[in-house]
């Protein structure tokens, strides 16, 4: 099904409340990413392009939806999809209460709009944060994005190599405070050791806690 076929049905579903767009990059074209427009119900929105070597098509078109969407579950997984301009729109969203990113190698992503995004971002519901490969996060950043979710109970982080185990702990407040986090999961953080993991077991309990050391 090619860009402008999606983007006709999408535009005879005006109620559509849920959407995961999958496939190849060249079918999330911008007749698609213009057709999002007129969903004003979308409340969960999925987009999966593994092609690590094609930008999607419709990638800076999806910058004006998320000015204007109202949605609370959103993930983005595809060239051109997790960059510096796309966050910062994506930061606008008051109403999210689940984010996923996953970052595909060579996109534009710095530590600054990493920075920039954790500190300007809107929404202060987000029950669920999942990450992946996202170098561009540090310590602070993490920080200034978990500090204002009084509500998160599910962190998952993969690849994200820029944290450290100090950073972990103080962004969750292990050890500070009570959390209301259910569920934490450390994949393949270069910098996160048993060190962090053991203290995150003593909080949340061994069934709450996922971990995988970096090259394993």
């Amino acid at each position: 099904m090619d860009g402008p076929t999606i983007a006709a049905l999408l535009a005879r579903a005006p109620a559509l409340e849920e959407l995961m767009l999958v496939g190849s990059s060249h079918r999330i074209t911008d007749e698609v990413a213009d057709a999002l427009m007129g969903l004003s119900r979308l409340r969960c929105l999925h987009v999966c392009c593994t092609d690590e070597k094609r930008l999607v098509q419709g990638h800076e078109r999806f910058a004006r939806f998320f000015e204007d969407a109202r949605l609370q579950v959103l993930g983005l997984m595809g060239r051109g999809l997790v960059t510096d301009v796309m966050l910062s729109h994506i930061a606008t969203i008051p109403t999210l209460e689940k984010l996923g990113l996953w970052y595909m190698a060579g996109d534009d992503l710095s530590d600054c709009g990493m920075a920039a995004f954790a500190s300007n971002l809107q929404t202060t519901s987000l029950e669920m944060i999942q990450f992946s490969d996202i170098h561009q996060i540090t310590d602070r950043a993490l920080f200034d994005l978990i500090s204002r979710q009084s509500r998160l109970k599910h962190l998952d982080i993969a690849g994200c190599n820029g944290l450290t185990d100090k950073g972990l702990l103080r962004a969750l407040q292990i050890g500070e405070a009570k959390t209301q986090l259910q569920s934490v999961s450390v994949q393949d953080c270069a910098m996160i050791t048993d060190r962090a993991i053991v203290k995150l077991v003593q909080t949340l309990g061994p069934d709450a806690v996922s971990y995988r050391k970096h090259g394993w």
